[in-house]
């Protein structure tokens, strides 16, 4: 069983900082980048959780 190198957060900051794609999510807060259509969110979590048979 091999042992996972120790990463430290430096190492870890820099992962972060090589990748577009969550220095994006962090610059736009990351829910608008993960749900793009938030407007559409809210009504569908009211419409499942105000549903008597679940």
């Amino acid at each position: 069983e091999t042992p996972l190198p120790h990463l430290t957060s430096d190492d870890v900051d820099k992962a972060l900082q090589n990748s577009p794609r969550l220095m994006h999510a962090r610059n736009t807060g990351g829910a608008a980048f993960i749900f793009p259509n938030t407007s559409v969110y809210p009504e569908a979590t009211q419409r499942i959780t105000t549903r008597p048979d679940l």
